[in-house]
């Protein structure tokens, strides 16, 4: 068997995503759970801008 190599010196969990991505969000190693979804996961894929327009073309709020 071939040994693990080390994890880079920037993954180290609980902390931020490498490389400045989502600044606001802690990754964290868990099971997968409701909190862990909502929290980590759904946090990393939310856009970045809303996108969604009313029917006559104004933005929506979110």
């Amino acid at each position: 068997m071939t040994p693990a190599k080390p994890l880079p010196i920037d993954c180290i969990y609980p902390g931020p995503l490498s490389g400045g991505v989502r600044p606001g969000v802690t990754v964290y190693l868990s099971g997968l759970t409701r909190t862990f979804v909502h929290d980590v996961m759904m946090a990393i894929e939310a856009p970045e801008a809303c996108t969604a327009r009313g029917l006559s073309g104004e933005r929506l709020p979110g």
